[in-house]
């Protein structure tokens, strides 16, 4: 929906959830929020769950946002696409089985910012890439977030791979994830 939907969509279901909310920050969430006007309501129900009844101003509001925004979303193959050409690999050494130290590490990145930006269960990531397991998939996540809090060589892999994949996309790449668990 265009802007002035968005805003109707949004002051109906603030209404609904009684929560107060200041123009500044009405007008914010109609400059960020975008989606289906189902996936909008969705958001604001988001935030009555996570704030109930108290007033919601702007700076709220952008912590809020900072922290439950949708994500922008992109596919399994544009991610490895990306990936590959960063990492000067063919696609199909990326996908297949491959052990190389270089395919590896490029193919553990590509899972790691599929499962990031696409939204996509672990189980389909694995089969995109040769059929893996999913628990290969969340082990190549786990270790890309642990390697990613120290290497600043894959904070900036992960950083130019998402430019290209997602414009525009907020990089919190260099910060540990709740949870994050020890991999060996």
């Amino acid at each position: 929906p265009g802007e002035e939907a968005r805003r109707f969509l949004l002051r109906r279901a603030f209404r609904r959830q009684s929560l107060v909310v200041t123009d500044a920050a009405l007008q914010l969430f109609v400059e960020e929020v975008t989606g289906s006007p189902r996936e909008i309501l969705g958001f604001a129900m988001k935030l009555h769950q996570a704030v109930g009844r108290g007033p919601v101003d702007y700076s709220l509001a952008r912590a809020f946002l900072r922290r439950n925004a949708p994500r922008p979303t992109t596919t399994i193959d544009r991610v490895a696409k990306a990936t590959a050409r960063y990492f000067s690999i063919r696609l199909k050494e990326l996908r297949g089985p491959g052990r190389t130290r270089a395919e590896v590490l490029a193919r553990n990145v590509a899972m790691y910012l599929a499962q990031r930006l696409t939204g996509a269960s672990l189980q389909q990531i694995g089969k995109y890439f040769g059929g893996r397991d999913h628990t290969t998939v969340g082990h190549s996540c786990r270790k890309i977030e642990l390697i990613c809090q120290s290497d600043p060589a894959i904070q900036k892999a992960l950083v130019m791979i998402t430019d290209r994949v997602v414009p525009g996309h907020t990089h919190t790449f260099s910060q540990p994830s709740q949870d994050a668990v020890p991999v060996s």
